[in-house]
Order: structure tokens, then sequence, then C-alpha cells
């Protein structure tokens, strides 16, 4: 193994130590100050107030991993050429700019609450700096067919992916466990689908170093939650992940494997935009009738269980992503059919296709947020910070 090698593994466990040691001290932190998340008796199974501020330790986990590998590389003399591989420094610094924007945005949405179409403006804020890589543009080109019209639209595509995938990220983190477990298992396949090296390798094992380590507090049952700060970072570094897959293989069965890769925050997002419009609510207004509610329900109500059908989930699709990969179009095409089964089932099995279950569940959740506003001013008085936060993420998000 060479220098440059090691220093990726290197990042990896410098942004898991670094996670795991600030992780107690934020979480206090977040106590004291009151950033934690409050049982609602709607979309939350949580009973205790959680602090939600773990993405800060990720995101400082990430830093270090990625700066102390850059040391390493420039000191050993494989220089920042290396860490800029297969890139430029103009994209390696708009990756860093937008994964700060990202942070930022998700700390200031679990301090002090924004709006959803506020916190949607932040995204797509977050996602531009990354037009302004050359490296990124010419892939997504070259995958729309190439010619003056495609790269027109990659700009526009490159905006609408990251932000689609911040927002998944977002929408899945809402059982102990579950985002932060089906993330590790999306950068394990990216990195072998990518064959990643340079910095992009870097990036990926700093981000699970630290996700990793974060999982040591949030599985189930969980002691801090990631909040908005940890969600649309992960989503944001995922969607940078799968632009890179793609540039190194600009082709349809690569993107169809990222897609499959991604499968389960993807389809639940899909699912929540078609459940509210079949509702007659706002795409952005949150529910309690994501996949992770009703897995849950058919799990009797035990999170582990829940969670570890989901982890196996997104182990087969990772799979089928690789096969998806490397097949030809003919067999690459048959295996995204029996991905797509695969989601068929799960959606059938959880109940989705009896469309009156989502009456039934937006009609329960409507009588339980007014019971919670009817009691809450009676039972608390003079209401703080903490409880005028309006209702808004799911079990644990969303």
């Amino acid at each position: 193994m060479n220098i440059p090698d090691g220093s990726a593994i290197l990042a990896g466990l410098t942004a898991f130590g670094v996670t795991y040691l600030l992780m107690p001290s934020i979480t206090s932190y977040a106590k004291a100050k009151s950033w934690v998340d409050q049982p609602d008796g709607t979309r939350k199974t949580h009973t205790a107030a959680t602090p939600r501020t773990g993405g800060v330790a990720i995101w400082f986990g990430i830093l270090a991993g990625v700066l102390i590998s850059v040391f390493l590389a420039t000191g050993t003399g494989a220089g920042m050429g290396y860490f800029e591989m297969p890139f430029g420094m103009i994209t390696a610094l708009t990756i860093l700019a937008g994964g700060s924007v990202a942070a930022l945005v998700g700390f200031y949405d679990d301090t002090r609450p924004l709006g959803a179409p506020v916190k949607l403006l932040a995204q797509l804020v977050a996602a531009t700096p990354l037009v302004a890589s050359t490296e990124f543009i010419a892939a997504v080109t070259v995958l729309l067919g190439g010619g003056p019209i495609a790269g027109v639209l990659a700009y526009p595509a490159v905006i609408i992916w990251v932000v689609f995938v911040m927002n998944a990220i977002n929408l899945v983190d809402g059982l102990d466990g579950l985002a932060g477990g089906l993330s590790v298992i999306a950068i394990s396949f990216l990195v072998i689908l990518g064959g990643l090296a340079g910095g992009p390798l870097i990036l990926a094992l700093a981000l699970m170093g630290a996700v990793l380590a974060f999982l040591r507090f949030n599985l189930p049952p969980a002691k801090v939650f990631m909040g908005d700060t940890g969600s649309l970072l992960i989503g944001y570094l995922l969607a940078v992940l799968a632009l890179v897959v793609v540039h190194a293989e600009p082709t349809t069965n690569q993107a169809m494997a990222v897609l499959v890769v991604l499968g389960i925050p993807g389809l639940d997002t899909a699912m929540s935009v078609v459940r509210r419009v079949a509702l007659g609510r706002n795409p952005l207004q949150a529910d309690n009738d994501h996949l992770h509610h009703r897995m849950l329900k058919r799990s009797f109500g035990i999170h582990a269980r829940a969670v570890t059908i989901f982890y196996l989930i997104g182990c087969t699709l990772g799979l089928l992503a690789l096969l998806i990969a490397f097949a030809d179009a003919v067999a690459a095409n048959i295996i995204v059919g029996v991905a797509g089964a695969l989601a068929l089932i799960v959606l059938w099995d959880l109940g989705y296709f009896d469309i009156t279950t989502y009456a039934e569940v937006g009609k329960q959740e409507d009588m339980k947020v007014r019971e919670v506003q009817r009691r809450a001013p009676a039972a608390t008085g003079t209401r703080s910070r903490a409880f005028r936060k309006p209702v808004r993420r799911g079990v644990t998000s969303n």
C-alpha cells in the first residue's frame, strides 16, 4: 500500500475518532441549549427529548479526516495533485463550499426552524456551486446525449440531483440508525462502482468514518439524532459521490446503478410526493406515513427489526447495482426490472396500493396534532423556545 492509499484510510479513521470524541460534548451542549427533538405523539416514536446536533460532530469529523489526508499527501511528496485527482482544485473547492452551506443550513434549521420554502431555497444555494465543476457538467452532458442542448440541461440537472438526494436522506431519517446505516451501505457500493481513488476516496472514507462513529450513538435507542445538519450534509455528499461515479463512466448503466444504490431514499421521496398529492396536501408538508412508519408497524413496533430489514434491502439493491454496472444493455434492463419488482413488492407489503390508507393516516395525524396543540398550552403555561418549534420532522424527522 502506498502513502496516498494510506491517507484515504487515515481519513476514515480520523473522521471516526474526531466524531466519536466530539459527540458527547456536543450532545451535552445541545441539551443545555434546548436544541432537542421533542416527542409529539404523532410522527415521532421517541419518548424523551433527544439532542438533534449529531450532524455537527459528523461535519467536524469529515473536515478533520480530509485535512489530515491532505497534509499527509503533501508532506510525503504526493502533493495536492493526488487530492485533486481526477478533478481540479475548482471542483474540490466547490464541493467544500456546497458542503459547508448544507451543514450551516441544517444547523440553522435545527436551532431556529426554517419554513419549507426557505429551506428548499437554501438547498438550491448549497447545490449551485457545483455547476462550476467542468468535470461534473461534462459527465452529465455526455449522459444526456451530448450536444449543446444537453450541455445547457446539465446545469439544472446537477442542481436538481443534489437537492433531490439531500431531501431524500432528510426524509428517510425517521428511525434510529436508519439514515446513517443506509448511507454507509450506499457509500460502500458507490466506492466500488466508481473505482474511487484520490480525493473522492478520501472524501468517501471520511464520510463513512464519521457516520459510523455517529451510529454508535444513534442505533436504537438513540442518544442523539443527526438532525438536518447531518441529513442535508450526508445527502449532499452522497449526491457528489454519485456524480463522481457517473464521471468515472458516464453511461446509462452506471446512472441506473447509482439510482438503484439510492433506491430506498429515492422511493420514499417519490411516495411522499404521490401520497401528499393524493390527499390534496402540499408536497412539502410533513406527515407520518413514510416507508419507515409503515415498516415499523409491520415489525410490531420493534425499531431494530424494521431498521435491519431496510439494511438488508439496501444491501440487496447495492448488489443489483453492481450487476447493472457490469452487464450489457439487455441484461442491465432486466436487472433494473428486478429492482423495480422488489420495490413494488415492498410497497404492496406495506399497503401503499390501498389508497384508502392514505386518507386514514392523514385523518389520524390531523386528530393527534390538534390534540397535542390543545394540550400543550395548558401543560406548559408559557412555552419555551424548544416547545414553540413547529411540528416538522418524522419519527425522528419528517
